[in-house]
């Protein structure tokens, strides 16, 4: 994947298509965007809350909700690169597979999973991200500053998975931000620390955050501490907001 200079966080939603699909064709080319796939009903689930059992009777529903808007998804990426989770959707095995494959088979979009899900489910979206051949992306809730329990949980998952350092994505969800106008009084700055140290993984690091409090117009996003050399692996950074 090229390395993006933005990474959106977009909802499968019509507004989301067409502000994605009316970006200047230049641009487009250096943006990868993090689509999460919305709920069919209800609100979106607490960040990092699993999913229940799939509902017994809903397959072919959520079939037929899911693969006309994977359809839409794949149509309005046009081949361009980014990412995809289907955290609200993934639980539905059977009513989602159709879709996933499509994802998998057809799109440019990289699947994602996260440490803290069942692990089925990361072994299937896994799988077909292998299938794929385009590698998998690692959405990684870091609300609280990641500790030796994150990471350990981290590691335990790329091992359990067998995943391949360079077709392996981290993606680093701060969740929701508060941002400043520049040069204001408490501007914030954030610095992305390397989860697991050198052990960690990675084709590309994504930092993604939520943006909060519409009076503020901007943000500005510091690399951490310089590693030692023996632990550089010459790692890309994008910095995102929605």
């Amino acid at each position: 994947m090229t390395e993006p200079i933005y990474v959106p966080v977009l909802p499968t939603r019509p507004r989301a298509w067409d502000a994605y699909g009316l970006l200047d064709s230049r641009l487009r080319r250096r943006v990868a965007p993090l689509w999460t796939i919305v709920p069919r009903t209800g609100t979106e689930r607490t960040r990092g809350e699993r999913a229940g059992p799939e509902p017994e009777d809903e397959a072919m529903v959520t079939e037929r909700w899911l693969t006309p808007l994977v359809d839409r998804l794949i149509k309005v990426m046009e081949g361009a690169p980014g990412w995809v989770d289907a955290v609200h959707a993934e639980n539905h095995v059977r009513g989602s597979a159709v879709g996933l494959w499509r994802l998998a088979t057809r799109s440019s979009l990289r699947l994602v999973t996260g440490p803290e899900r069942d692990h089925t489910l990361q072994r299937y979206t896994a799988d077909l991200a292998f299938l794929s051949g385009r590698g998998l992306g690692i959405r990684l809730l870091v609300d609280e500053p990641p500790d030796e329990r994150y990471s350990t949980e981290l590691l335990a998952m790329v091992a359990r998975l067998c995943l391949v350092p360079s077709r392996t994505d981290l993606i680093l969800d701060m969740g929701v931000t508060t941002v400043c106008r520049p040069g204001a009084a408490g501007t914030p700055t954030g610095s992305v620390p390397w989860p697991g140290g050198s052990r960690s993984p990675r084709s590309s690091v994504a930092p993604t955050a939520t943006r909060a409090n519409a009076g503020c117009t901007s943000a500005r996003w510091e690399r951490g501490p310089r590693a030692p050399a023996h632990q550089r692996h010459g790692s890309r950074w994008g910095t995102s907001s929605t």
